[in-house]
């Protein structure tokens, strides 16, 4: 009865709840989603974590390769996101290409953990100009109940935190005139994270609005280092 409420009046359906301060699923204004984390939970990874915020979940996997440094950059590896957001996670996504909301979710998310220098580019670097570490990070939302970038970060730093020496490692792209076995002795191991991590809050701001009118309402997320 509350969905079909809801789908016919939903600027009234959350105005009740905003008159009583407090939220849909039951929390105070104040009050946060509850946090579930699980770690090392997809053995086909190097890396993986279960991030769940609320009803919203995200599984993050990572894979580790060795590959050449790009020219302009020969002294820096990789940090690749991919976030995909599924039409099974919300009846608001549709089949078919990567969603508006898919990309900047990525951007985001990509930006921060450069940006935050959680982990130094510089660090990912084994031999200049020759080989480098390649950490690929894909991320799937497997339920979109709203703070996915905040489920996104936690996964993902859960994940890189998880991440072994022992990690299975593919080798590609190495240039024969290296000794691979060579290239790889002077840092096997791929650099921790540092002790600032970037997490986010992602706040929301509703608007009461006149008869016959739709209610506005965006969210933003805030990115902070700690």
């Amino acid at each position: 009865m509350a969905d079909v409420y809801k789908a016919i009046h939903p600027v009234k359906y959350f105005n009740d709840f905003i008159s009583q301060s407090i939220r849909p699923d039951g929390r105070k204004f104040s009050e946060l989603r509850d946090i579930k984390l699980s770690i090392n939970c997809a053995n086909t990874a190097d890396a993986s974590a279960v991030a769940k915020i609320g009803n919203t979940t995200v599984v993050c996997g990572i894979q580790l390769e060795l590959a050449k440094p790009k020219a302009e950059e020969p002294e820096i590896g990789y940090v690749i996101t991919n976030v995909e957001i599924p039409p099974l996670c919300s009846p608001k996504c549709r089949p078919g290409p990567p969603s508006d909301q898919a990309q900047v979710t990525n951007n985001i998310v990509s930006d921060m953990i450069i940006n935050s220098k959680c982990i130094d580019l510089n660090d990912l670097c084994i031999v200049p100009d020759k080989l480098a570490w390649v950490l690929h990070c894909d991320l799937v939302c497997l339920d979109n109940d709203g703070s996915i970038i905040d489920a996104c970060i936690i996964a993902l730093l859960a994940s890189l935190k998880s991440l072994s020496d022992s990690a299975r490692v593919r080798v590609c792209g190495v240039p024969r005139s290296v000794s691979r076995a060579a290239a790889v002795k002077p840092r096997t191991s791929v650099p921790a994270t540092r002790s600032g991590y970037p997490t986010v809050c992602t706040p929301r701001r509703h608007t009461v609005s006149a008869p016959r009118e739709r209610s506005r309402s965006f969210h933003t997320p805030i990115p902070i280092a700690i």
